[in-house]
């Protein structure tokens, strides 16, 4: 439908009711639209509906050229699913990343991850990282955090 509203809704109401077979066409539609509310709506939709198709299609998503709200849904939907195949292509996006996106891909890692990223230490190329990680799971980076949010 050429009406965005209409559209978004479509899109709402199809990841609330966690269809599916929607998967493909909500993918089509984050890929095809440069609007970043429409990108909201379809990784917000995809991740109430989850599953492996999802989880790939998210992956996949970050390797393309979204805004830093788009990226930072994609990554905090990958935490919140607890998305283990994700790790590695975080990791490997982390220093491409502004700091606030950094954030944002380490909280998804800690909070929602954790076993398993001390599972892929070895994928950790810098010290750096690491030593990030670290910090925020003995919480000496809560001024980071409040440098984005208001808490």
């Amino acid at each position: 439908d050429s009406n965005g509203n209409v559209k978004d809704a479509a899109i709402v109401a199809l990841g609330e009711q966690k269809a599916k077979e929607a998967v493909p066409y909500i993918a089509d539609i984050l890929k095809s639209e440069n609007d970043a509310w429409f990108h909201f709506s379809c990784i917000d939709a995809l991740g109430k509906i989850g599953g492996e198709e999802v989880e790939n299609v998210l992956i996949n998503s970050l390797n393309a050229n979204y805004d830093d709200l788009s990226l930072h849904s994609i990554i905090e939907t990958l935490g919140k699913m607890k998305s283990k195949k994700s790790v590695p292509p975080l990791l490997k996006l982390m220093n491409s990343l502004k700091e606030c996106c950094q954030f944002i891909l380490l909280s998804a890692l800690v909070k929602n991850l954790s076993e398993e990223l001390i599972s892929h230490k070895e994928l950790i190329e810098k010290e750096a990282v690491m030593e990030k990680a670290l910090n925020f799971i003995n919480n000496e980076e809560k001024d980071l955090w409040s440098r984005y949010y208001i808490i």
